[in-house]
């Protein structure tokens, strides 16, 4: 397969776009990582990020060189963080379904509790 390396940089946009996306993503990695429950998502936000810096810094290369492993290398990455961004979802889903089996166990000892007296 050959690949038309004029068209592709002439395709290659958003790459300040995903910069960005990337240190929005440090930045909530951080917050996420402040709570006791929450280190586990700021974690996947951090290794998000890292890799959606390292597509958009690739893509970038591939602008000025005609090595096509910088291709290979932003595609890696790109699909490393779809994956990871799929385990963040999963996982967050998952803390909310406890958080609200927690929050209904609550209420539920709290309304209890207050028909007794």
């Amino acid at each position: 397969m050959q690949i038309d390396v004029q068209r592709l940089r002439n395709s290659i946009k958003g790459t300040g776009w995903a910069k960005f996306l990337a240190i929005v993503y440090y930045i909530l990695g951080a917050i996420y990582i402040l709570g006791c429950v929450t280190i586990p998502l700021g974690i996947f936000m951090f290794i998000i990020g890292i890799k959606t810096w390292n597509a958009a810094s690739d893509l970038e290369r591939l602008k000025y060189t005609d090595d096509p492993e910088r291709l290979y290398s932003a595609l890696d990455n790109i699909g490393s963080m779809f994956v990871w961004s799929g385990i963040f979802i999963v996982v967050t889903l998952v803390l909310y379904a406890i958080l609200l089996v927690v929050y209904i166990a609550f209420l539920s000892s709290m309304m209890s509790a207050t028909y007794t007296l």
